[in-house]
């Protein structure tokens, strides 16, 4: 594989992800509550994508994370409830550079879903998009390392909920989190 046609003759890439997304505080909260957020932890994921040019490609990227929504006060924290999220995406992607450049850096942007999942409670689709960069080096033709950043905001569309929010909205109206991913990629 390390050894294939060109780079620029590879339309494929497929990368296998470990990342992480850090706690995001939600907007919304009672007067008694120092903090509350979606706890940060490990993200693992997966991409898949084709270059049409050299430079423009489309990509599905997958990720998901064990989270749980904390809260916390003057007398201490705790998780109210542990969760899975998950994202589903299609994004536009850009790469810098020549095709056969080991080092490509690139851009991308795209929209999805994010899915909140928890024991006990119904499960929530909701609409995200995500923006964001990274970098890529190929010490193969075909085989090479991935690294990004990507702003990844979910619509939760529970602000007016007055007197009740579900337990996936949270009474705001945008979770707004950061992943940062690293991983393996193979181009065929």
């Amino acid at each position: 594989l390390a050894a294939s046609s060109s780079a620029s003759a590879q339309s494929w890439e497929a990368s296998g992800l470990a990342a992480y997304t850090p706690a995001a505080g939600l907007d919304q909260q009672a007067p008694e509550l120092s903090d509350l957020s979606i706890g940060g932890g490990f993200t693992c994921g997966l991409q898949g994508g084709r270059l049409f040019t050299p430079r423009w490609g489309a990509e599905a990227l997958w990720v998901q994370q064990a989270s749980a929504l904390g809260l916390e006060t003057e007398a201490g924290a705790s998780d109210l409830f542990s969760m899975t999220i998950r994202q589903l995406h299609g994004d536009l992607v850009y790469n810098f550079g020549s095709a056969d450049a080991r080092l490509r850096p690139f851009v991308f942007g795209g929209v999805g879903a994010t899915f909140f999942s928890a024991d006990d409670l119904e499960s929530e689709t909701k609409f995200s998009f995500g923006l964001g960069g990274g970098i890529k080096y190929f010490r193969w033709n075909a085989i090479g390392v991935r690294a990004h950043v990507r702003y990844k905001p979910t619509m939760l569309n529970d602000e007016d909920s007055a007197d009740f929010c579900d337990p996936f909205g949270f009474c705001g109206s945008t979770l707004q989190q950061i992943e940062f991913a690293a991983g393996g990629v193979v181009r065929f």
